[in-house]
């Protein structure tokens, strides 16, 4: 199994790089994907429920199906990952309805360190 270790940018603006290589993951058009993977990586060391999600990423917005929504959102995001050059791992991890980043996959998260 590759190790991986990330670096997380989050004051200022944010960015994750993975050794000396900074990860390309998001387009305008996937802001609710990439403010999904700022708020996992934030509360990195908590599950959250998958209705949590839905309120934090779609705020006020009607959803049919909140909880397909973010499955669909999740989906994207863990493909996102891989496409961003981080190996083949499970980033985001899901158990009893919660979501949360795997404990495996060290973060130095400036936030934190502020």
């Amino acid at each position: 199994m590759n190790e991986c270790s990330l670096s997380v940018k989050m004051l200022g603006s944010f960015a994750i790089k993975s050794g000396s290589k900074t990860l390309m993951l998001a387009r305008k058009r996937e802001s609710r994907m990439l403010h999904l993977l700022q708020y996992l990586l934030y509360n990195y060391k908590n599950r959250l429920p998958a209705l949590k999600l839905v309120d934090i990423i779609y705020e006020d917005e009607e959803i049919d199906n909140p909880i397909k929504a973010i499955q669909v959102l999740i989906t994207r995001l863990r493909q996102a990952l891989l496409d961003a050059g981080l190996p083949p791992r499970e980033y985001i991890q899901f158990a009893g309805g919660m979501y949360g980043w795997n404990p495996q996959v060290p973060c130095r998260i400036d936030a934190y360190e502020f």
